[in-house]
């Protein structure tokens, strides 16, 4: 059961968007998202009923590897990149967006499946105002710095916004570097990462274009991410563990998740 503080209970805007969001959620039935059994407001307590999800989040495996020197190995981040973007994938042509993609909302059962989590910044999409591109309407900047797009952090998400977060989760599990650690590039806002991991080309080109600063040169869909995933064979993917390199500072090595989508 997840609790609101009862200050937001005093808003009542923040109360009939918290329903109808909890209602939208509700409606989601997939193996790779959590399900909402209840959500309501009892002596001043907004609350949600959800599914208990037996096992960590991706971000304390993640902790994990860190602790023994190393970062996840590609294989694995795929296997979750698949169950993260068939999960996005429903949940976009359900109309929602998710926008707060990020490791600590991606639990990791004991059997190895993900399941995504915490919609309470979810958007409904209206058909009537998401054009070919993915682009909706004006709304609120929700999200999480280093996991949020620039178009998001401007009221302006996409379903590439989300994209765009499984992509920095990837990376992040791949390199080990928390996602507001990494450099970018002056002159066009792209992330600079890849001579901190260990990756193919190929799998480089994919995550590259997932996080792309300009919405319109990502990948409009996880559905398309993940296509892309699937069209690169396993020599090009596989890579051994990697070993954190020690000249970078125990600070920056915050890590996050892995791959999401597909």
């Amino acid at each position: 059961i997840k609790v609101l503080p009862p200050w937001y209970a005093a808003d009542r805007n923040f109360v009939e968007r918290f329903n109808l969001e909890a209602r939208l959620v509700a409606r989601l039935s997939h193996p790779n998202i959590v399900t909402v059994h209840d959500a309501n407001e009892q002596n001043g307590h907004l609350y949600i009923v959800m599914q208990l999800i037996d096992g960590g989040t991706l971000k304390h495996r993640i902790d994990q590897l860190h602790l023994q020197g190393q970062v996840m190995e590609p294989t694995e981040a795929v296997r979750i990149f698949n169950q993260l973007a068939d999960a996005l994938t429903y949940a976009h042509e359900q109309g929602i967006i998710h926008r707060d993609i990020k490791p600590s909302n991606i639990r990791r059962r004991k059997d190895g499946k993900i399941v995504l989590i915490d919609f309470g910044a979810v958007k409904q999409i209206s058909t009537q105002i998401v054009n070919a591109q993915g682009q909706t309407s004006f709304t609120i900047a929700i999200g999480t710095l280093g996991y949020m797009p620039s178009e998001q952090g401007s009221c302006n998400p996409q379903l590439s916004s989300d994209v765009y977060a499984v992509g920095m989760v990837g990376i992040q599990a791949l390199t080990g570097i928390y996602p507001s650690y990494l450099q970018k590039d002056s002159r066009t806002g792209e992330i600079i990462w890849r001579h901190e991991a260990q990756v193919s080309q190929e799998f480089a080109d994919i995550l590259d274009k997932m996080v792309r600063y300009d919405f319109r040169q990502r990948y409009h869909s996880a559905k398309e991410a993940q296509q892309a995933l699937n069209d690169l064979s396993t020599v090009h993917i596989q890579t051994t563990v990697t070993q954190i390199p020690q000249k970078r500072s125990p600070g920056k090595l915050m890590i996050g998740l892995a791959i999401a989508a597909v």
